[in-house]
């Protein structure tokens, strides 16, 4: 089980680092570096290359690190700060709210007032 796991935190790193170096590729080509420098990037990336990388990363901790750092920096407590001075909250509650998921959220709950018995005095 363990292995499966590591197999796909493997994969899925590999896929950002394939990302990654993809865009590196764009930006040399887009700094003018010549045609052989962009087919080497293509064949590295094609090779296992990002695949043994990735298992590197995943067997020495390297996520756990930076993402240990990331916390330590406060970066979660800045980015949620700047998700709720923009726009997307309501952005996200009015698709969720507009799509009929919040049926799917809160079974029974509608948007007409119940109706309860009438109050004795």
């Amino acid at each position: 089980m363990a292995e499966r796991e590591r197999s796909l935190a493997g994969r899925l790193v590999g896929s950002v680092t394939d990302l990654g170096l993809r865009a590196g590729a764009r930006v040399a080509r887009g700094l003018g570096v010549d045609d052989a420098a962009r087919v080497a990037v293509d064949r590295l990336l094609a090779g296992p290359l990002a695949e043994r990388i990735t298992d590197r990363v995943v067997e020495r901790g390297v996520i756990e690190r930076v993402t240990a750092e990331l916390i330590a920096g406060g970066v979660p407590a800045r980015v949620v700060d700047q998700v709720m001075a923009s726009r997307l909250p309501e952005q996200v509650t009015d698709r969720v709210m507009t799509r009929g998921v919040s049926e799917r959220v809160s079974p029974g709950c509608s948007s007409r007032p119940a109706s309860s018995p009438p109050r004795s005095r």
